[in-house]
């Protein structure tokens, strides 16, 4: 009786050895996946917030003239966490930031 118990027992522990193999094998793949996803996910932005800036550029000074100046940056380098800092320089003032300009307080 005592041996049919082990069998029965073996059985059941390799069964959830397997279990915890594929399971660990999952989030492996799991982990995989999402560096993938983030990375595209911050390659796409950053060309794409690239571009923004570049034409935000140009029409700020389409707008303003040339002594107009504005720009777009990232508040800090993980791209798809960061705040988004917009300066404007009209022409004869000093550089602000939009919520400056506008009044508006960031929360």
């Amino acid at each position: 009786m005592a041996l049919e118990e082990f069998e029965t027992q073996s059985e059941r522990l390799e069964f959830y050895e397997k279990q915890m193999t594929d399971l660990s094998e999952s989030e492996k793949i799991l982990k995989e996946t999402i560096e993938e996803i983030n990375s595209i996910a911050e390659r796409t932005f950053k060309e794409t917030f690239d571009k923004i800036q570049i034409n935000f550029r140009m029409l700020f000074k389409k707008l303003f003239g040339e002594d107009g100046y504005a720009d777009i940056n990232l508040e800090n380098d993980n791209l798809l966490e960061s705040d988004i800092i917009i300066t404007a320089k009209p022409p004869n003032k000093k550089p602000h930031s939009i919520e400056m300009l506008s009044g508006v307080k960031k929360h």
